[in-house]
């Protein structure tokens, strides 16, 4: 049931959606130069790896990896635990290698929409956990 709640949803957004994309991605381009969609590897359900799509909101020579040992970091401190008010931010604050175009599109999670391909591909849920990235499970 809600994996079919999930593609209803997403199939009655889509012909917005067929306007927004192409926008959002012109306006990454032309801000930087630079292609506006990222892949990543997540792990979803049952373990099972996916490319996770979202709009790039970081400047497009940026390595995951300042995040990864970021979150070490922080994990070595203390017990993190998946919350949508955490008390103390695994994000990492201030980030410089966030974009102009990239930090208004985190704020509005126009960034997210992407995410809505995983979605009508079985991969994740619009409601549901967050997929971790490989290092973060």
């Amino acid at each position: 049931m809600k994996k079919l709640l999930d593609i209803t949803i997403t199939l009655l957004f889509f012909p917005v959606l067929l306007v927004i994309y192409p926008l959002i991605l012109i306006v990454i381009y032309i801000s930087d130069g630079s292609p506006g969609l990222y892949k990543q590897q997540r792990v979803g359900e049952n373990g099972k790896s996916f490319l996770l799509y979202k709009f790039r909101t970081m400047d497009a020579l940026s390595s995951d990896t300042v995040h990864q040992e970021h979150y070490e970091e922080l994990s070595k401190k203390e017990t993190i635990e998946p919350s949508l008010t955490p008390s103390k931010p695994i994000r990492i604050e201030n980030d410089d290698r966030i974009t102009n175009i990239g930090n208004f599109l985190r704020k509005t999670s126009l960034d997210e929409l992407p995410n809505l391909i995983n979605v009508l591909r079985g991969e994740m849920s619009i409601v549901g956990p967050r997929p971790l990235v490989k290092y973060e499970s």
